[in-house]
């Protein structure tokens, strides 16, 4: 037991460490690892550390860490570190349909902390193209948006777009049960 957390100690300081050399230094490559370390403080230093260096590769792997409820705040954190850098990996999670949809809406949520133009840009054309499992999320991603950052801007077309065919789906969804009924 001692030489386990010992070595979970030692991890810790590695993960701490790396996020002070140069990305390029030999010993960042470790840092994959340390972020998907099945100890939660490990992964959150290594989550810190990886958000200082901006590397896309690491992308994927704080994005997993969203999941566990003991390291999610430092990588949605990280996330938004990133900034515009990591749109592309968000946008590709959100496109992924294999991805687990808990997964899937932590990314919409780290987008809407973001709230980015960026940000609107990608929810708008999620919302285009997912099915009725995300797009509550989405909706509200862009409220929160739209709440807490005035300044972005929401094209027109895309929201009007978005916006009518929600109506349509639940009107059709309103035909439907209506015809049930008779």
């Amino acid at each position: 037991m001692e030489r386990a957390e010992k070595s979970e100690k030692e991890r810790m300081e590695l993960a701490k460490a790396i996020g002070m050399m140069e990305p390029d230094a030999p010993l960042v490559e470790k840092l994959e690892a340390l972020i998907l370390d099945v100890s939660p403080e490990v992964s959150c230093y290594a989550i810190r550390s990886a958000s200082r260096l901006k590397k896309a590769e690491h992308l994927p792997s704080i994005i997993q860490k969203l999941d566990n409820s003991k390291t999610h705040e430092d990588a949605a954190s990280a996330l938004k570190e990133f900034g515009h850098e990591a749109m592309g990996t968000r946008e590709a999670y959100l496109d992924d349909s294999k991805k687990d949809v808990q997964l899937r809406i932590a990314v919409i949520k780290v987008l809407a902390g973001i709230g980015s133009q960026d940000a609107v840009r990608v929810l708008l054309g999620e919302l285009e193209r997912k099915t009725d499992e995300l797009k509550t999320e989405i909706v509200d991603a862009l409220d929160r948006i739209r709440s807490e950052k005035p300044d972005v801007s929401f094209p027109a077309k895309l929201t009007q777009k978005a916006t009518l065919a929600i109506i349509k789906k639940y009107c059709q969804t309103f035909i439907e049960l209506h015809q049930l009924e008779s």
